[in-house]
């Protein structure tokens, strides 16, 4: 997830695909990075007929989404509830991105 929660669809097609490809079963990691962390920071209220991303992010658990990291400083802050977002390096990264037989980026 590299795209902002005001960059038109784009990040929600991305919450969306993740959340989908977890409730149908499928192995899934997300890694949010560069705009993309502003997801996992509380939105202002969105307007009528938008989602509140960052309630659907929190939900990733729910969705058996347990694996989730942020290209960050170890020191990353959020407000994740019970999402764990463990800070990785971007060398990290693309070790994770390597060794997945699917990569899907937003």
């Amino acid at each position: 997830m590299q795209r902002p929660p005001r960059a038109g669809i784009h990040a929600s097609l991305g919450v969306d695909a993740a959340l989908a490809c977890g409730a149908f079963g499928q192995s899934v990691t997300v890694i949010f990075e560069g705009d993309g962390l502003e997801l996992l920071i509380p939105q202002r209220m969105p307007q009528a007929g938008e989602s509140n991303l960052h309630k659907l992010v929190l939900s990733l658990p729910l969705y058996d989404i347990a694996k989730v990291y942020a290209v960050a400083p170890a020191n990353l802050q959020v407000d994740t509830g019970e999402l764990e977002v463990d800070p990785i390096t971007p060398e990290q990264c693309q070790q994770l991105i390597a060794n997945s037989r699917h990569v899907i980026s937003f």
